[in-house]
């Protein structure tokens, strides 16, 4: 099983699972699901980190709750439910529309279009999220956009800290000398800046650089080497002393190759730097 499949099925199934055998659990259920049904769903309709969603994130959240009869419905109902529990841990009364919890077997949401009700059962909503996204976990997980992409989970070696609470005490964090951290591109160590990534941008000046030596040798015919006419005052008069020396423009190029190139080495040293202060993930999820 994939570490971030399982990974989900540690942080979110199995605690959605226990929470659907006790009572009372209805509203903190939908509070953990909601989450993973818009990351879901905004992967599914390509929505990504956009302010405002868009029409297809609603016709991809009717296919799975049909009774959601057309996106102004879905609207409303995302907003009584997500927004509301998500702003004010209740739901929203937005224009007299209604929102209802309850146990109804025969019906996981039902829809009165007339009174604005929308009845929901929390514990088949959520098995119905779940289900979804363990039976299409390369969506949720998202390739697409490094803004969001799922964390890996890391042991750091460290012995000056401790364990963080709230997570499995694995014997790799109950022994105190390491801590479980989330980076969804690695040790943060191998970004100290976490603002440019050498190696990208090392490889991108390269390119750049072997570009411009192609236009410069093809397109505008630059001559690589240039001659240069020195005259010195000799005792039996001036002497004519003629060199060749290297266009301007290629040494830009060259020097920005080189430039690139040290970006790169310098990425990769940070990369084996932090691989080096990784073990491999714990042995179970936090």
């Amino acid at each position: 099983m994939p570490d971030h499949l399982r990974n989900f099925q540690c942080w979110y199934s199995k605690i959605l699972q226990d929470l659907s055998q006790k009572e009372n659990s209805g509203l903190a259920m939908l509070i953990i699901a909601f989450p993973l049904l818009e990351r879901y769903l905004r992967e599914k309709s390509r929505a990504y980190e956009d302010n405002h969603l868009p029409a297809a994130f609603f016709d991809e959240l009717r296919k799975l709750f049909p009774t959601l009869s057309d996106n102004s419905v879905a609207r409303d109902f995302w907003h009584v439910f997500k927004h509301g529990l998500f702003h004010q841990v209740v739901l929203s009364n937005k224009e007299g529309k209604l929102g209802v919890l309850s146990s109804d077997d025969a019906r996981t949401l039902s829809v009165d279009p007339e009174s604005g009700r929308f009845e929901l059962d929390p514990v088949q909503f959520v098995n119905k999220v779940v289900e979804t996204i363990e039976a299409d976990f390369k969506t949720f997980n998202g390739t697409t956009n490094d803004d969001h992409r799922v964390p890996r989970v890391h042991v750091l070696k460290d012995d000056a800290t401790r364990g963080p609470s709230g997570m499995v005490p694995t014997t790799a964090v109950a022994d105190g000398r390491m801590r479980i951290i989330f980076s969804p591109t690695g040790h943060p160590s191998s970004n100290p800046l976490n603002i440019f990534n050498p190696t990208k941008i090392g490889a991108a000046l390269m390119v750049l650089a072997l570009l411009a030596f192609l236009l410069a040798q093809l397109g505008l015919d630059v001559p690589m080497f240039v001659e240069v006419k020195h005259d010195f005052e000799g005792p039996d008069g001036i002497i004519n002393y003629d060199s060749s020396g290297m266009h301007w423009l290629f040494v830009v190029e060259i020097v920005t190759f080189a430039f690139g190139f040290g970006l790169v080495l310098y990425g990769l040293f940070l990369k084996t730097k932090a691989s080096r202060n990784l073990s491999p993930r714990a042995s179970k999820a936090p």
